[in-house]
């Protein structure tokens, strides 16, 4: 799968404070500025992404997660 792109990565930090109230605990997925889905679930969430972008690019996070907090990861990071 492709890693997320700038667009991604900055569209969900400035929409990150208000995922946290809506969606705490659940999975987002974005592509380019757009939110395409809600998951409760990890798995679900690759599905979806697998499903609609085929192994184009787009950001998955959980909305919450501490390590969210610390910005982009590293390439490395984004692989694991």
């Amino acid at each position: 799968m492709a890693l997320p792109t700038d667009e991604e990565w900055t569209f969900f930090e400035e929409t990150r404070e208000g995922f946290e109230m809506l969606y705490s605990g659940q999975w987002v997925l974005i592509k380019g500025r757009t939110l395409v889905g809600v998951y409760d679930r990890q798995d679900d969430v690759f599905k979806g992404a697998a499903l609609r972008f085929a192994g184009a690019g787009c950001l998955i996070r959980r909305v919450g997660d501490e390590v969210n907090r610390g910005g982009r990861p590293g390439r490395r990071e984004a692989l694991d």
